[in-house]
């Protein structure tokens, strides 16, 4: 569809990967409450100079995929406390994702035991309209915040692991 597309056409998903780093069968699943979200492509360029050389000659490098997402804080009474649903509390879904306590350290080495990751790979998609971009990532900030008259929302930074899976949106 041509034409300029506004932010209430924008929409995430987020989902959970199992150990082979598959997407999990009902996974991704739409958010419900995002206030906004933002995406990043970066790529690191390398340059060959020499005695003689005029100009610069750049190579392609490295690429990167980053972005972070405002999400609305929701939460369902009648949830059970160690399972929250996707889709209505994402954020309690990606705090208990991402943020292990005392208790969830059975390790000695605690946060920088690699068997006991204190931050789990996951699925994300964005997009407006037709057009998304869905990758699988880690969560690198989470940062909430609470003010009087307004909904409870976490700012969330997260970065890709490897070049997207599908993308129709860049």
């Amino acid at each position: 569809m041509a034409g300029y597309y506004s932010g209430d056409k924008g929409k995430m998903w987020i989902g959970s990967l199992n150990d082979r780093r598959n997407a999990i069968a009902d996974q991704p699943v739409k958010i419900a409450h995002v206030q906004s979200w933002t995406l990043n492509q970066s790529m690191t360029t390398y340059s060959v100079e020499a005695l003689g050389f005029t100009d610069r000659i750049l190579y392609p490098g490295i690429r990167s995929l980053s972005g972070s997402a405002r999400i609305m804080y929701y939460r369902i009474d009648s949830s059970v406390a160690g399972a929250p649903s996707i889709q209505q509390e994402a954020v309690a879904y990606v705090l208990q994702k991402n943020m292990i306590t005392e208790d969830d350290t059975t390790s000695a080495n605690g946060g920088g035991d690699p068997e006991n990751s204190s931050s789990q790979e996951m699925l994300f998609k964005l997009g407006m309209g037709n057009y998304k971009v869905f990758f699988s990532g880690y969560v690198t900030q989470i940062s909430m915040s609470c003010n009087i008259g307004e909904v409870v929302t976490a700012d969330i930074s997260f970065e890709s692991n490897g070049a997207p899976i599908e993308n129709t949106l860049f």
